[in-house]
């Protein structure tokens, strides 16, 4: 089924416009289900200070392969979450947490939007 008009206008309007990062990690197939629970409780914690969304994938074609998505409101809210990340106790915590459940290295990139609906 093709998209609508109106459900592209939706999709836009969701398309967040601060900085995004992408955090790419593989967990063993035993700990899926670990990884989802643990993501579920800490959610809560990762979005506490507002304008910042998370969303969990995992790729079709290398089951146990996930990616997080998180993004940011604004470059503000950005800047105060890796001020977080980096000294509040309680975050550094959960952090380590989930830490624990890969299996290999994590992949981070920081990206930000191009607006491509604008000219300049």
């Amino acid at each position: 089924n093709p998209l609508t008009d109106n459900d592209m206008t939706n999709l836009a309007e969701e398309v967040p416009t601060g900085p995004i990062i992408t955090l790419t990690y593989r967990v063993k197939a035993e700990r899926r289900q670990d990884l989802i629970d643990f993501l579920r409780s800490a959610i809560s914690v990762y979005e506490e200070p507002g304008g910042i969304r998370i969303a969990l994938y995992e790729c079709f074609d290398e089951p146990g392969l996930f990616c997080e998505l998180i993004a940011y409101s604004s470059q503000e809210t950005y800047l105060a979450d890796q001020v977080r990340v980096d000294e509040d106790e309680r975050m550094r915590k959960v952090l380590s947490e989930w830490h624990a459940l890969f299996d290999g290295p994590l992949e981070v990139r920081r990206m930000q939007v191009i607006d491509l609906r604008s000219k300049t």
